[in-house]
C-alpha cells in the first residue's frame, strides 16, 4: 500500500471511476475533453465549510486519556463519577468513552473545589438548581455560605497564631505551673502562659 498525498495534492484517476452526477451536469465539450484526457484531476482534501448544519463528531476517549490529558489519575475521575460530579459516561465493551466536554466539566470542578467548596456542595452547584439557574446565581448562592464559613475560620485561625504566639512567652518548669496557670488565667479571662 502506498503512502497517503501530501495534504493539497491532486490525484489523477481514470475517467472511469471518477465519472459521478457533477461530471454529467457539465457541458458535452468539457465531457469530452476530459474523456480524450483520461484522466479527471480530483482534489483529495477537502475542508467543510461548516453550512451543512453538521457539526464534526467528537472523538472517544478513554479514561486514561481523559486522566492523562486532566492530570488527574483516573481513580480520580471514577470518584467523581460516583460523587455524582461527572456523569456516567456511555461504555463500549465495558470500558468508559468520554466526549471532549469532559475537560469543561472536570475544570468546573477543580475551581469549585480550589475555592473552597466541598464535594457535596460542588455537586449542588452543578446539579442542584434548575436547569433555568444561571452559573452566576448558583456561584453567588454557594459563596455567600462559604464567605460566612471562611470569616469563621479566619477568625479561629486568628485565635490559634495568638495562643501559639503567646505560648512561646510561656516560663512554665514543669506541665502542673501550667495548669495552675491556666486555671487563673480562665477565670481572669486572658489566656496567656
Amino acid at each position: 500500500m502506498s503512502a497517503p498525498p501530501p495534504a493539497g495534492a491532486r490525484h489523477r484517476v481514470p475517467l472511469a471511476r471518477a465519472a459521478g452526477p457533477q461530471q454529467r451536469s457539465q457541458p458535452r465539450r468539457n465531457r469530452l475533453a476530459l474523456f480524450r484526457s483520461g484522466t479527471l484531476r480530483v482534489k483529495v482534501h477537502f475542508k467543510s465549510s461548516g453550512s451543512s448544519g453538521r457539526e464534526r463528531p467528537m472523538r472517544e476517549l478513554s479514561i486514561g486519556e481523559v486522566a492523562r490529558e486532566a492530570g488527574v489519575p483516573a481513580s480520580t475521575l471514577r470518584y467523581y463519577e460516583k460523587a455524582g460530579l461527572l456523569p456516567a459516561p456511555p461504555r463500549r465493551s465495558g470500558q468508559r468513552c468520554y466526549s471532549e466536554a469532559v475537560f469543561g466539566r472536570i475544570n468546573l470542578i477543580r475551581l469549585a473545589l480550589e475555592a473552597g467548596f466541598t464535594i457535596g456542595e460542588t455537586r449542588v452547584f452543578l446539579s442542584g438548581f434548575s436547569e433555568q439557574t444561571p452559573p452566576a446565581a448558583r456561584w453567588r448562592t454557594l459563596a455567600a455560605r462559604k464567605l460566612e464559613e471562611v470569616n469563621a475560620l479566619m477568625d479561629r485561625a486568628q485565635r490559634m497564631k495568638s495562643l501559639l504566639e503567646t505560648s512561646f512567652r510561656c516560663r512554665c518548669l514543669r506541665l502542673e505551673d501550667c495548669e495552675k496557670f491556666l486555671r487563673t488565667a480562665k477565670r481572669r479571662q486572658g489566656p496567656s502562659c
